[in-house]
């Protein structure tokens, strides 16, 4: 293929000749005609007339005469260029070239050389490449060759955003980048193979070369044990062409990133000529593609001109993701600076220092940061291209509210890139940058600043650039930290005031953390300082999806901590919850996982750049709070094994304070909430004491459920996994539904194939349908209908219970509920125990109780035992090294299993015993639990917070800790080492455990009518109160002067009021 291009700008034409098209004209007879074709000018085709005009044997005659005559003139011309590339190419290209470059490769290169001269000498003025396409030297591999006239700077980047790899599913393996000495043509070999291609390591004899350098010269200060382990890393090419000083410069980079996700930058000068320089690159774990394509622009923006580049891959084991080996992308450019006003043998310039900083940013910035640094806006630069494209994403939330078209991303980008409203999108980012700047310091002026900011703001007349730029300018004045100055960051971190995302009557969040990066947004919300939540990922599958998901993203994020945070009551921990969404709309399934992964490092990573507290790091961050933060995470969708490991282990690197309390669930040293079903013990309880309430003992009698979520899922798969233990035959499923299709029977699915599937963590897709009764069906997702049935298949199914164990918030919200309820108003189902988070809307909770007598058991009752399980695991390991944990696991879990189940039926039995004594719905019920026992955890954390270790409060409810809370074989371990716990941990331990008590035994009302001020100091005495009915009712139990019967109802009695007895408190 050849194409051609104005140096003027014209469009590219492409042309491609095919040998057959003259064969197939002459067996057509066509007649002569004039071809315009791009670059060579006007050309005649000769073509014989039709059979019918002349005999055969002259006809084959005139053809030999022509074709000699041909083949002579092509002979003289090919003779002609030949003698002229030849001897040029020679010359031209360094000697590198033509010792690193196959001689069957170099071979296809002069041919092409040769066709590309006789091209561009009929139009001087015209730019024109060509691709060839050839085996490599290396076995698999396959090259492809640009060849090209254009040598200003960014042809290489033109290069590889027009480059298609010639292999399905290949991956860039190495290029090379080849100058001609006199600055007329550049050489580019792409190589390409397959990700399951055999690994071709290197050996000690590809690193011959190499070796007999390093063994004359002095030390290259790497320890001689290492080196066989770098050159199995290496593949045979790479290592047979590296000059001892290239092995100095890369190896030292490889070292400074293998097992990291980082990146470093390497400038030396050239040698032969001061006037160039080497510029060295390694970047871990990143698409060459990608990469490249993003250094390339960068360098051509910056006026560099790349003369010569060496790119390959190191494998590095360290860094691996799943089943993908990791990798370090190894780059070599010698640049030269275009123009005088940049001096290459100034590295210390502010320039040279800026790109440095730069490059090892770059893998990290989106593609929006680099469109509007790179092209929308050059002056710019990306610092202040990066602030506001991050400010952009976290305010598309906000903004959409007020206006959803208007304020799309697109639109918000679009804002900030306008060169009407650029100038003032730039002073917002140097007000940000200025106001965290670890060196100077928050101006004295700041609020001077920003009401001049806004001042000229207002100004403007176009009113959505008016709203957006003063929303910007609100989020710099509510940014308390930022990650922005911190060395070697992953993505763009803020800590910002939760009012800035939240309508005003809305309760407000302890806090909110935005994370921007390459291919995510993320949002960390908490109503408490010390809160737990899952961390989720959100993988939308197309732009449009994408698009709404990020309007939606912090709603979200709000809605599930705002759940956990009245589902926290039994646990220190208030409530929290992390959404990472990540865009992976472009991305191959096995590139899909690598962006998964790397998206929640980068995000986690940011996290603890604002948190913790070693001086390495603070040093870097300008402190707007005050105070320190403590956040503990758990895992929630989408979230792997290796994620978990991969974060408390960079917790410890980072030196956060007891890192393994930084992620629960850990694989070895935690509590998999899969493999042991915790949050579905938990849903089984409600789910048992809900049935009960409606007149049906599970245990007994036969019910119908339909559950959301799939037999592989861990809430749905180990709830059904669980109620067919405890409940037996009983239970009758007429429907699962999750993301591969429905499967539905009247008749009841079976139990054994449930179970196979679960086993074998299969979606319900995969249901056999042979196990299906005649009247059973099974719909997948491929079609139309199988999408439809499995959408509707909560509503269609009618069942005596509901379990939605899976599936995106508010499936059921205020504008579909209605679909519960058939044409009569009868739901569906008349009991729902919502697994799930926010599966449901309060407004749709609310409706479905009003028309359809719906009982649904919210979210935050049900699905709590899963958080607090990760707290109980939080707590073991402050408590517990590794080794003493592993210890005791098995009989630690089944403590943990068993506190489960009766936190579980304690909130139950209130919730339906309020439900049956006053009006009001159910979820009203839960909340108001929630709400009282969330009411009098403040208050008494209040009073607690000038107690210190040791004093009277202290040790007073240090055994309510120990003996209660904590699981029975974790108090019997560790009680005595509580003071490895921080002590804010304690005093919200403390009274999370006064509180819940308080709201259990007594009720919802009794809590709601003390007054705020007196809970504290109630619940201490109500403490005392209740170990001296302990003794009391000791005393009453082994009397022998009342019958069995009177001594059981005596106890009975006391147990229920005593205690308020004691109080005097009615």
């Amino acid at each position: 293929q050849v194409s051609g291009s104005s140096s003027k700008g014209r469009p590219r034409e492409e042309m491609s000749v095919q040998c057959k098209a003259g064969r197939a004209a002459r067996a057509r007879g066509t007649a002569g005609r004039l071809v315009k074709v791009s670059a060579l000018g006007t050309r005649t085709v000769v073509t014989t007339p039709a059979p019918s005009s002349m005999n055969r044997e002259h006809r084959e005659k005139l053809e030999r005469t022509i074709a000699n005559s041909l083949v002579h003139t092509l002979s003289q011309e090919h003779m002609s260029v030949a003698s002229t590339v030849v001897p040029w190419y020679l010359r031209g290209f360094p000697s590198i070239y033509f010792n690193s470059v196959a001689e069957s490769t170099r071979l296809a290169h002069l041919k092409g050389l040769a066709a590309l001269n006789g091209i561009h000498q009929q139009s001087s003025d015209t730019d024109v490449s060509l691709s060839l396409t050839s085996k490599s030297d290396e076995p698999h591999l396959q090259d492809v060759t640009v060849i090209a006239t254009d040598c200003r700077p960014g042809t290489l980047h033109r290069a590889l955003k027009a480059l298609r790899s010639p292999l399905e599913s290949g991956e860039l393996r190495r290029a090379q980048v080849y100058s001609s000495s006199d600055h007329t043509l550049s050489l580019t070999i792409f190589t390409y193979g397959t990700s399951t291609d055999e690994y071709q390591a290197a050996t000690l004899d590809d690193a011959e070369a190499l070796l007999s350098q390093l063994s004359s010269t002095a030390s290259d200060g790497f320890k001689d044990d290492t080196l066989f382990d770098f050159v199995s890393a290496c593949s045979p090419s790479y290592l047979r062409n590296l000059s001892h000083r290239r092995y100095v410069r890369e190896r030292r980079l490889f070292e400074s990133v293998r097992g990291s996700e980082g990146a470093d930058v390497l400038f030396s000068p050239d040698a032969k000529d001061a006037d160039r320089m080497w510029l060295s690159m390694a970047a871990a774990n990143v698409s060459p593609e990608v990469l490249l394509t993003k250094v390339t622009e960068l360098l051509a923006v910056r006026g560099l001109n790349v003369l010569r580049m060496n790119f390959d891959l190191i494998r590095d084991d360290q860094g691996s993701v799943g089943s993908k080996p990791g990798s370090v992308s190894m780059i070599s450019f010698l640049i030269s600076p275009m123009g005088d006003e940049v001096s290459a043998s100034d590295l210390e310039s502010p320039f040279w220092q800026e790109l440095a900083r730069n490059l090892r940013r770059i893998k990290w910035l989106d593609q929006a940061t680099l469109d509007l640094a790179l092209s929308t806006c050059p002056e710019m630069g990306l610092d202040r291209a990066e602030i506001l494209t991050a400010l952009c994403s976290m305010l598309h939330g906000p903004l959409s509210k007020l206006n959803p078209f208007a304020f799309s991303r697109p639109n918000l980008r679009g804002i900030v890139g306008n060169p009407y409203y650029s100038g003032y999108a730039s002073d917002i980012a140097d007000l940000f940058r200025t106001s965290f700047n670890p060196e100077t310091g928050k101006p004295a002026d700041f609020d001077d600043q920003v009401r001049k900011l806004q001042e000229r703001i207002r100004a403007l007349s176009n009113e959505s650039a008016r709203t957006v730029l003063l929303k910007m300018v609100d989020a710099v004045k509510q940014t308390k930290r930022t990650n922005l100055f911190v060395p070697n960051r992953c993505a763009l971190a803020l800590r910002v005031d939760a009012d800035l995302m939240i309508t005003a009557d809305q309760e407000s969040p302890f806090g909110v953390f935005f994370v921007h990066g390459e291919n995510f947004d993320g949002f960390h919300n908490r109503f408490q300082n010390i809160a737990r939540g899952g961390l989720r990922i959100v993988t939308p599958n197309s732009s449009d999806q994408f698009g709404i998901e990020s309007a939606r993203c912090y709603d979200e994020v709000y809605g599930l901590s705002r759940a956990q945070q009245l589902k926290n009551k039994d646990i220190p921990e208030g409530g929290a919850k992390a959404v990472v969404l990540v865009n992976v709309t472009s991305a191959s399934a096995e590139e899909r996982y690598h962006v998964m992964r790397t998206s929640v490092k980068a995000f986690t990573d940011c996290l603890l750049d604002l948190i913790v507290t070693t001086a390495a790091t603070r040093k870097h961050v300008v402190d707007g709070l005050g105070f320190d933060e403590l956040v503990y995470l758990g895992p929630d969708e989408q979230v792997v094994p290796e994620d978990i490991d991969w974060i408390i282990g960079q917790a410890a690197k980072r030196g956060y304070p007891i890192p393994a309390a930084f992620m629960s669930s850990k694989p070895l040293a935690g509590i998999n909430h899969k493999e042991y079903g915790v949050t579905s013990e938990g849903i089984a309880v409600f789910l048992e004491e809900a049935l009960r309430e409606t007149g049906v003992d599970p245990r007994e009698q036969p019910y119908t459920i339909k559950i959301t979520g799939g037999p592989d899922g861990d809430v749905a798969g180990n709830l059904m996994r669980i109620l067919f233990r405890d409940h037996g035959k009983n239970v009758c499923v007429v429907g699962v539904a999750d993301g591969s299709g429905v499967a539905e029977d009247p008749t009841g699915l079976d139990h054994s194939e449930l179970m196979r599937l679960f086993r074998e963590a299969l979606p319900i897709g995969h249901f056999a349908p042979s196990k299906l009764s005649p009247k059973g069906s099974l719909h997948l997702v491929g079609n139309e209908e199988g999408v439809r049935m499995r959408n509707s298949m909560h509503n269609r199914i009618k069942s005596d219970v509901f379990v939605p164990a899976g599936g995106r918030p508010n499936t059921i919200h205020d504008e579909n509920w209605h679909e519960f309820l058939d044409s009569t108003g009868t739901p569906s189902s008349p009991l729902i125990v919502e697994g799930a988070n926010i599966f449901l809307t309060a407004g749709a909770r609310q409706g479905l109780f009003e028309k359809g007598k719906v009982m649904i058991v919210k979210d935050s009752s049900a699905n709590k035992c899963g958080v607090i399980t990760s707290s109980f695991e939080i707590c073991a390991s402050m408590l517990l090294e590794q080794s003493e944990f592993l210890e005791i696991k098995e009989e630690l879990v089944q403590d943990v299993l068993h506190r489960l189940r009766e936190l579980a039926r304690l909130e139950a039995n209130l919730m339906f015993r309020e439900y049956r004594n006053y009006p009001g719905s159910l979820p009203q019920f839960s909340e108001r639990i929630s709400v009282a026992i969330n009411r009098a955890d403040a208050a008494i954390r209040g009073f607690l917070a000038d107690m210190e270790r040791g004093d009277e409060v202290y040790r007073s409810l240090l055994p309510l800790f120990t003996e209660q809370h904590l699981p029975q074989k974790l108090s019997e371990k560790a009680a005595g080492q509580v003071d490895r716990i921080p002590l804010d941990y304690l005093r919200n331990a403390f009274a999370s455990c006064l509180s819940s008590k308080l709201v259990y035994r007594e009720g919802i009302n009794f809590i709601e009518s003390q007054p705020l001020d007196s809970i504290a100091q109630l619940s201490l005495r109500y403490f005392s109160a209740e170990k001296n009915l302990e003794g009391l009712l000791e005393k009453v139990g082994g009397s022998n002067s009342l019958a069995d019967a009177d001594r059981e109802q005596v106890m009975r009695l006391l147990r229920r009021g005593g205690v308020r007895s004691l109080l005097r408190v009615f």
